[in-house]
């Protein structure tokens, strides 16, 4: 099987669990769950909305990382998510380097 059937075959079986959610909220987070499952290197993920006074929130997230880096994007108006919003285009960013850490709290 090539890589276009496989996402293919994925995003089907995506489609049919969608219809198994019964509110926005269900299907919001089934959404960013399958985010995970289907694109490779997707560890977090999740779907931001921008009100019509331009007050941006995190209704779904595949973990609370998630919710508190979008809220600290967007309280500084800065970052991947916050420039994706605003420029209404995806921002690709390679992926983050483990911290290292250096015993002091």
């Amino acid at each position: 099987m090539n890589n276009k059937h496989v996402l293919n075959e994925q995003l089907t079986a995506a489609a049919r669990s969608f219809q198994a959610e019964t509110g926005k909220q269900d299907l919001l987070a089934r959404g960013v769950a399958i985010a995970t499952e289907i694109f490779s290197g997707c560890d977090y993920a999740g779907v931001s909305i921008v009100h019509r006074k331009g007050v941006i929130y995190t209704p779904a997230a595949t973990n609370e990382r998630v919710r508190r880096l979008d809220e600290l994007q967007f309280t500084l108006q800065e970052g991947p998510c916050f420039d994706a919003i605003w420029s209404e285009r995806p921002h690709e960013r390679p992926p983050l380097a483990p911290l290292e850490r250096s015993g002091r709290r």
